[in-house]
């Protein structure tokens, strides 16, 4: 993606426009103070100039140093990933395969960053090696394998690596499961970074459900699904969510003070509390405390035979399908 505005503040772009009459556009939720990056600059920013005109100018040149110790960090990780881990083959690719430079395929992309065919399900780290590399880089190992096993690093936060990093000192047998339905355990001499199956995630990964609840879950690619995202079927007690944009383990329960779904308006997504919503659903008070509901820590993904949150409906952007089956309906 090119971006050759990024330069530029915003008050040099509204005054280069407004000098020459050239008519633009601004998002109305620019100005509401929600979201992360609109508190940085609505109300950050400003204080920062404040203390120091030339703030935002010194940030942007900090950043672009950090970019440039990153990708060389980066870049020392996916040597020393190298080192210390080899590659668990996949399930469907037992046989060594050859790349077109007739090498065996040693389960890493050909470049940090690139996402070619994968032939491995996860990798396996030798602890002994893993800390003989300095420490200032271990995190960026973890990260470099990680990155080869998930479709994204967006969920993978320094929480999660940090987890992972513990392990190196627990017992054997210690696990640790992250975004995107993978898993770290603790074995002898090892610790394995892995995907866990479709089959497997109801029971152990990031979709929990018991064998006996009421509910199913089952996690697959978005191209395995029988629709697209433009068309999911509509159907009161069988429901389907984007699985990267949930934070937590999904579990089922009953309503608790500060829960809260994310609702469309004309505006834009604005979380409204699951008591509000209720009220207006008309729902009778006798049925609130009993009402199912499917939830990622106070955030209510489906509120089961009613609705889902909009912010895990499926977009053009979904990789990973969550599909939710009430069985007792």
């Amino acid at each position: 993606m090119l971006r050759p505005l990024l330069y530029l503040t915003r008050a040099e772009l509204t005054a280069y426009l407004r000098e020459r009459g050239i008519a633009y556009r601004e998002d109305a939720t620019n100005r509401e103070n929600v979201y992360a990056r609109n508190k940085i600059r609505n109300l950050l920013l400003p204080q920062a100039r404040e203390i120091n005109a030339q703030a935002v100018r010194h940030l942007a040149e900090a950043a672009e140093e950090f970019a440039e110790v990153s990708a060389y960090m980066q870049e020392q990780a996916r040597a020393a990933a190298h080192r210390c881990a080899r590659p668990v083959p996949d399930k469907i690719n037992i046989s060594e395969e050859k790349g077109e430079s007739g090498t065996p395929d040693d389960g890493f992309s050909e470049s940090a960053g690139s996402k070619g065919k994968r032939t491995v399900s996860g990798f396996a780290v030798d602890i002994e090696k893993f800390l003989a590399e300095p420490r200032a880089l271990r995190g960026f190992i973890l990260r470099e394998l990680l990155s080869e096993l998930s479709p994204s690093m967006r969920d993978i936060t320094a929480a999660h690596i940090r987890a992972v990093s513990d392990l190196f000192s627990a017992q054997s047998g210690k696990s640790v499961r992250l975004p995107y339905g993978l898993t770290a355990r603790r074995d002898f001499g090892e610790i394995t970074l892995k995907e866990i199956g479709a089959d497997e995630l109801s029971a152990s990964g990031k979709a929990e459900a018991e064998k006996d609840s009421p509910l199913s879950l089952r996690v697959y690619p978005v191209g395995d699904a029988p629709f697209t995202w433009e068309n999911v079927p509509e159907k009161r007690y069988t429901k389907f969510f984007d699985y990267d944009t949930i934070k937590k383990p999904p579990v089922l329960r009953t309503r608790r003070s500060g829960d809260f779904f994310w609702v469309k308006t004309q505006g834009g997504a604005h979380k409204k509390s699951l008591k509000k919503y209720m009220i207006e659903a008309k729902l009778p008070a006798a049925e609130r405390d009993a009402l199912p509901l499917l939830a990622d820590d106070s955030h209510i993904l489906w509120a089961v035979g009613l609705r889902i949150s909009e912010a895990c409906k499926l977009t053009a952007e979904t990789k990973t399908v969550l599909e939710a089956v009430w069985r007792n309906a």
